[in-house]
Parts: C-alpha cells; sequence; structure tokens
C-alpha cells in the first residue's frame, strides 16, 4: 500500500510541475502485450511536446531493462518511466532490480513494524486531518494487524467519526472489528480425530464468526471427502508424499 501511495505522489508532482498535459500510461510487465505497448509509446514522439509518464508495475524484469537500454530512455526528454516491483513477490529478478536501483533514482519501501509503523500511522493520520498518540497507534496494530492497507481504511474511518478529538482506544474498540485467526483445517482435524468437543466447538465458531449454513454443509462434506480420498489411498498403499 505505501508502494501505492508512494506512485501516486511521484505521478501527481509531475503532473503539478508540467507546463503541458501529462500523459500517464500504466503497463504490467508481465502482460504479453506489455513489450508492444512500451514501444508504443517510446518509438514515436509526442506531435505536441506533452511529457508521457510510464508507470511499470513488475518492473524487475529483463523486457524493461532491454526497452529502457535500446531506445535510451534517460535521454528522452519527454518520456518518464517509473518502475514498481514488490520484492515480496517471487518470480522478480533480483539482479535487474539491484542494476535498476544503482542507475536510478530508486527508493525502497520495506516492512514496517514496531515504533516505525506507529510513526507511519500518526503521519498518515495527520495527513487526512486526523490525530492519534503512539499508545493508541499500538492498540490499532493490535486490532488490526500490520498491513497498512487496512490501517489506512480505519484510519479514515475513525478519523471521521472523531472529528476535531484526537482517536481514542474506546473509538477503536466501537468501530474497529478484531482481526480474527482462521485455521481453515479446524473442521477437517478435528473430523479426522473423532474428537466430538473439537468438531462441535469449530462449528460453533463458524457459526459465531457468520459463515453461511451453505458454506458450513460444504466444509462438512468437502472434510469427510478429503478424509475417505486419503483412506482409500492409505488402503491402497500409497506413500505419504504421494497421498498429499
Amino acid at each position: 500500500y505505501r508502494l501505492e501511495l508512494a506512485t501516486r505522489q511521484v505521478v501527481d508532482s509531475y503532473r503539478t510541475g508540467q507546463d503541458t498535459p501529462l500523459n500517464v500510461v500504466r503497463i504490467d510487465c508481465t502482460d504479453d502485450s506489455a513489450g508492444e505497448q512500451l514501444e508504443r509509446h517510446l518509438k514515436y514522439p509526442s506531435f505536441f511536446g506533452d511529457t508521457t509518464l510510464i508507470v511499470a508495475h513488475h518492473a524487475a524484469c529483463e523486457l524493461l531493462k532491454t526497452t529502457a537500454e535500446t531506445y535510451a530512455v534517460a535521454s528522452l526528454a519527454d518520456i518518464v518511466i517509473v518502475g514498481v516491483q514488490d520484492t515480496s513477490a517471487k518470480g522478480y529478478d533480483k539482479k535487474i532490480a539491484v542494476a535498476f536501483q544503482k542507475m536510478c533514482d530508486a527508493t525502497e519501501y520495506s516492512q514496517l513494524t514496531g515504533a516505525g509503523l506507529i510513526s507511519w500511522i500518526q503521519s498518515y493520520c495527520s495527513t487526512i486531518g486526523g490525530s492519534i498518540d503512539a499508545t493508541t497507534a499500538g492498540s490499532l496494530i493490535r486490532q488490526v494487524g500490520e498491513d497498512t492497507r487496512l490501517l489506512a481504511a480505519e484510519l479514515e474511518k475513525l478519523t471521521a467519526y472523531a472529528g476535531t478529538e484526537p482517536i481514542s482506544k474506546p473509538m477503536i474498540s466501537a468501530l474497529t472489528r478484531a482481526r480474527i485467526e482462521r485455521d481453515e483445517w479446524e473442521l477437517s482435524n478435528a473430523l479426522d480425530s473423532h474428537d466430538k468437543r473439537a468438531i462441535v466447538a469449530a462449528v460453533w465458531r463458524n457459526t459465531q464468526q457468520g459463515t453461511p449454513e451453505q458454506l458450513l454443509i460444504g466444509s462438512l462434506a468437502a472434510g469427510f471427502r478429503n478424509l475417505m480420498m486419503v483412506k482409500d489411498l492409505t488402503d491402497r498403499r500409497y506413500t505419504p508424499p504421494v497421498i498429499a
């Protein structure tokens, strides 16, 4: 989410600093047509002298590196490329990511925890017209978790509710739903162990969490089906890795 915010800020800064119109293009480098889209904007200059800003997602890839070198993007006055890469995702080229960091104006956004996350919460709250102290921010993290997108959504709701007052712990308790730690295999494991108490507890917990009855019946059916399949394969002397 912080990557998304930073990308918006870069686009806005170019838009406000331009005397000519800014043409913003968003390209996902994993798309089959990404190369064609990039070339279309790099190959032919603008007739009206406006600037094209290309936001390239999944940027740490051979396609963008080769294209940038072929068209000497650094020397083009009317083209700006903003490369965005989520390094927590799999499949990106780490060597190219490092190369881009060395040759470009790069900013890295690492996962925030502890005091850093609390500081971000206070800063974000201030930008949307609210206020929250560090202790209350810690309570919000315990309630919602460390996902900045979820935190931002809750902060906007709480700020709107608080008005001119600082966000408080009672407001968080009243308006913010505690995150639910789900065990997707709880019901299947209870069935497999023939633990009646655990089965009833799992069904009760799902009911309390608002799971629709049809989905609950489906979970029971899927659990029985999986157990029957495992038993059948075990009786046929398949090894555990093959069964898995």
